[in-house]
Order: structure tokens, then C-alpha cells, then sequence
């Protein structure tokens, strides 16, 4: 029986769907939906819990930061034949989002190392349609309508994204320049490379995220909206799988 190497998961206990987040408390955020669940892995930090949501069983597995890992961890998961991933997380505006908005990634520039590592012949990498449709769907629950389009995902968070000194901060600002140039909603250091693991390995990946810093003003949202949001996010992102485990049951 196969063994994860990080994650130290069987596959016995993966199911079909799983969701990625980078912060280990937004893990506590699902299960708190879940109908129960149980705590499968916490070493090197990937916080991972196995639960059930109405009839869909699911994982949800905490990575951290940066594509590396995510990558990682997504590889793990695919290996022990999970079938759709998908990815809950925050991400940089740029471009006409603003903090609050909730950005659903069709496609997803990578400018990372670990998107090539995947597939090197091309730095635009796609999302799998049938759970990106599910996902767009999900937002009419709440009422909510998403951004649509493109992420741009970077390995470097104070060489790209945010600056913290005044050396790099005309280069950061040109950086984003360049993003919004390339009609991008948001700045993470994930999606590219979990779109190019999907793309490279047959799955269904989706990546949803909330906006919540402006890396040049450094603005970001205040913690009780964050908290709300997250929780909307959680809750979508739970009836988008639940929903697409059911349309691939049907058929």
C-alpha cells in the first residue's frame, strides 16, 4: 500500500476531493462545517484532518507558504489518488480587485520555479473546467459575485509582491505594473504551480482565494472581515466539491 512521504497518509484514508490552505487556523475554519472529522498529520507543520461533508468525505490539508510545498503536498495527494484539488487561500490585488473580493482563477501566469518543474515549456498554466464551473456556481449561495481571470504567482514575497525597504521599492512597483499589463486579479505564490501539477497530472485543480493586502499601500483588511470572508470562502469551497462529486456521480 502506498505511503505519502511527508504527509504519511495511506491511501486508505484518501478520498477523492481534498482542500489546500495555507494557514493552519483556516483548517480549524472547516472543520467547524464538517460534520466530523479527525486529525490525521501535523509533523514538519502540514496540519491534516480528514472529515466528512454531508456524504463527501474530504481532506484538508495545511502547506504553509510558497509553491515548493503546495507542490509537495499536491503530488502526495494525487499519488495516493485524490482526484480534485482545491486550493482556499489569500492572495495580493493588483489590477481592479480590491481587498474583499473573492478571485476565482481561470488561468494563472508563473513566474515560481515549480510550475516549470512541471511543465517548462510554457508560464501560463489552467485551470481543470468541471470543478472551476462547480466553483463559479457555489458564489450564487451567497449571493456573491466573484472576479474571474488570471492569477499571477511569484516565488519571491519581498522581491515581487510587497517591498520592505525603499532599494526595492520602485522594482516591486514596476513588477506589479507588468501584472496588471497582463490583466492579472491577484499576486500569490501558489496557483501557477498547483494549475501546472493539475495540467501535468489529470486532476481537477481549482484555486479560490480572497484578496486581503494591497502590497503597495500595504493596506489589508481588518481582521473581523477577514475572519467573515474566510468563513464564506470555506463554506464555498465545501459545496463547490460536494457539488462536483455529485455531478461526477451522475455520470
Amino acid at each position: 500500500m502506498k505511503r505519502a512521504w511527508y504527509l504519511h497518509l495511506t491511501e486508505a484514508q484518501a478520498p477523492d476531493n481534498a482542500i489546500l490552505v495555507g494557514d493552519r487556523s483556516r483548517v480549524w475554519t472547516i472543520t467547524n462545517f464538517l460534520d466530523s472529522f479527525e486529525v490525521l498529520n501535523e509533523d514538519r507543520g502540514l496540519l491534516t484532518v480528514r472529515g466528512q461533508y454531508k456524504k463527501m468525505e474530504i481532506l484538508v490539508v495545511a502547506f504553509g507558504m510558497g509553491s515548493p510545498i503546495a507542490a509537495v503536498v499536491a503530488h502526495e495527494l494525487v499519488n495516493l489518488g485524490v482526484k480534485r484539488i482545491l486550493r482556499l487561500g489569500t492572495m495580493m490585488r493588483v489590477g481592479v480587485s480590491r481587498l474583499g473580493d473573492f478571485v476565482i482563477a481561470e488561468d494563472a501566469r508563473g513566474e515560481d520555479g515549480t510550475s516549470k518543474s512541471y511543465i517548462s515549456d510554457r508560464d501560463l498554466y489552467h485551470a481543470n473546467s468541471p470543478l472551476l464551473t462547480t466553483s463559479k456556481e457555489s458564489f450564487k449561495s451567497f449571493d456573491i459575485k466573484p472576479k474571474v481571470g488570471r492569477a499571477m504567482s511569484v516565488d519571491g514575497f519581498y522581491t515581487s509582491m510587497m517591498s520592505l525597504d525603499k532599494d526595492s521599492e520602485a522594482f516591486v512597483k514596476e513588477r506589479h505594473k507588468v501584472y496588471e499589463t497582463d490583466s492579472c486579479l491577484g499576486i500569490d505564490m501558489e496557483t501557477a504551480a498547483l494549475y501546472a501539477l493539475g495540467e501535468k497530472m489529470n486532476i481537477e485543480v481549482c484555486s479560490i482565494c480572497l484578496v486581503t493586502v494591497d502590497g503597495i499601500s500595504k493596506n489589508k483588511m481588518n481582521e473581523f472581515e477577514r475572519k467573515v470572508n474566510e468563513e464564506i470562502l470555506c463554506q464555498i469551497g465545501l459545496i463547490s466539491l460536494s457539488r462536483r462529486e455529485e455531478d461526477a456521480s451522475i455520470k
